[in-house]
């Protein structure tokens, strides 16, 4: 996100790379808050799989997808039901371009926020089952 948004779309118009900006501070923010759970519940299960409890590190993994899951969908929800709203709270006025064009920005990417939860997930599930260089080569690449 960010810089490689704002490259695509430079030929667009200046409006859709303000708004691209805009919602990309957003975007940011979410995307880091499932990085922290998914590396959190990652950290459990490790010390689970190190103490050879390899069930609850498997109950833990659940709880994680589980509640990630969850957080996403209760995230994404708003987002899209409310996005004007929330664009509005966060930003303030902004030209009338601007905010469409952030509005259509802010429902495709809210849109991906429970795959992303799924991929910071899988690969942290990964980090803890395999070697780094591997799991860390299968994150790139998802």
């Amino acid at each position: 996100m960010g810089s490689v948004d704002t490259i695509m779309i430079t030929n667009i118009g200046s409006a859709t790379i303000f708004a691209v900006s805009l919602v990309d501070s957003l975007n940011i923010l979410i995307i880091n808050i499932f990085a922290a759970m998914a590396t959190g519940g990652a950290i459990i299960c490790a010390q689970y799989l190190g103490s050879n409890q390899k069930e609850k590190a498997n109950q833990a993994l659940k709880q994680l997808i589980f509640s990630v899951t969850l957080i996403s969908i209760l995230i994404t929800l708003p987002c899209i039901l409310f996005r004007r709203t929330l664009l509005s709270l966060i930003f303030g006025s902004v030209e009338k371009s601007v905010m469409d064009n952030s509005l259509s920005y802010l429902f495709i990417t809210a849109l991906s926020y429970p795959i992303y939860r799924t991929i910071q997930c899988r690969c942290r599930k990964l980090s803890n089952k395999s070697k780094f260089k591997t799991s860390h080569g299968h994150c790139v690449w998802l």
